[in-house]
């Protein structure tokens, strides 16, 4: 009986697992034409430079405006700006030049200066209720949280955040070396600001013919922590703190088999190029309301102008928005044409992926409104039936 029952259950996961399958083989990332828009004011960017949702009974977004050292919310139920918090530049409730935030309640917002280890905790008021100083540990730099590069959020548990870090030194000379026994994350203690070195580290075997751009993506899912680098297939995955990197190849078909590594020698454009139009990876960010992953992949570009290569810095051209499920297996994958979107500027809803549609070239992009697009799972199998 025991045999039997130990069959009947490996049958049925067998069974669920080619139902999986099948009900994802269909699955495609389409835009809706749904389209939501928020009126700016007259010294507010549409192109954002940091952006969050935030859903505390009622919907709201948050935007990062460093001209203004400020964070705005936006309402979805009318469109415009419900307040804006700014912040002075000294003082009390003063911010060095504000550089990334998280929104972990309306009443607890966790602030990251660019240049000095210091974190800050305000409110909606603008107020600082908490600054949290600490000890950067050696080879590493401060906390790099960015909202729309590489996006990488940090993790809140316990007394403690879990932040992104970078590496001391030039990145065109950080070779696998440099990077070996280097951490990607370190925790810092939000009583005392002790910083622990949890990891993970960096892949032993990034780098194993020559120097690459080493920028990370990390992100937290439901039962494990999933990092995407620049120039690497594979996407790297832990269960749990303190555990070595595990690999999985998740190749976008619409980048080169192989991606390139830093031109050995060459000027700032020959850097420049390297960075924005060659075949490479950016943001993998979870989208908890789905359990799946979204990861962003840039295809090879033949862009030789430097005011071509300065556009791009804002506003990039083709690319494509890769879709896993929780086992990081790829679901779909579709490519954009450029001039319409701005992959930069996302944010994830219960609806779905909302994408910027204000890039420069597009017919719906006006200056005086934030506007995005709804990108969302559908079964074009169901969609066929139905014709």
């Amino acid at each position: 009986m025991k045999n039997i029952s130990l069959i009947l259950i490996g049958t049925l996961l067998v069974i669920c697992s080619c139902s999986l399958e099948k009900s994802n083989k269909y699955l495609v990332l389409n835009p809706t034409g749904k389209k939501l828009s928020f009126e700016l004011d007259s010294i507010t960017s549409n192109l954002s430079t940091g952006l969050q949702y935030v859903n505390e009974g009622e919907p709201y977004l948050v935007n990062a405006n460093w001209s203004t050292n400020s964070l705005q919310i936006y309402s979805f139920k009318t469109k415009k700006l419900k307040k804006n918090i700014y912040f002075p530049y000294e003082g009390p409730n003063g911010i060095d030049n504000l550089f990334g935030f998280h929104v972990k309640n309306l009443k607890e917002i966790y602030l990251f200066p660019q240049l000095i280890p210091q974190i800050i905790v305000a409110d909606t008021s603008g107020k600082v209720n908490k600054r949290i100083d600490y000890v950067v540990p050696g080879g590493h730099r401060n906390a790099f949280i960015h909202n729309i590069y590489f996006q990488s959020p940090p993790i809140i548990s316990d007394n403690s955040i879990l932040v992104k870090t970078h590496l001391e030194g030039n990145l065109r000379e950080i070779t696998q070396k440099d990077i070996d026994n280097k951490y990607i994350l370190y925790n810092i203690s939000l009583n005392d600001g002790q910083v622990s070195l949890t990891g993970p580290k960096y892949p032993s075997d990034y780098m194993p013919n020559g120097m690459k751009h080493f920028e990370s993506s990390s992100t937290k899912g439901k039962s494990k922590y999933v990092f995407s680098f620049f120039g690497d297939h594979r996407v790297f995955y832990i269960d749990k703190l303190g555990e070595e990197l595990k690999s999985k190849i998740v190749k976008s078909k619409y980048l080169d088999d192989v991606l390139p590594n830093f031109p050995l020698e060459g000027e700032r454009l020959d850097t420049q190029k390297y960075l924005l139009t060659t075949s490479h990876y950016e943001s993998i960010i979870y989208d908890h309301y789905r359990n799946i992953y979204y990861r962003f992949a840039y295809p090879t570009l033949n862009v030789n102008s430097e005011q071509k290569l300065s556009d791009l810095r804002f506003a990039s051209n083709e690319f494509v928005i890769m879709v896993l499920d929780e086992n990081l297996n790829i679901i779909t994958e579709r490519y954009f044409e450029g001039g319409t979107y701005l992959p930069n500027n996302i944010f994830i809803t219960e609806e779905g992926l909302y994408i910027s549609i204000n890039h420069p070239r597009s017919k719906w992009n006006e200056e005086n409104k934030m506007s995005f697009e709804l990108l969302s799972l559908t079964n074009n199998k169901i969609q066929e039936n139905t014709k």
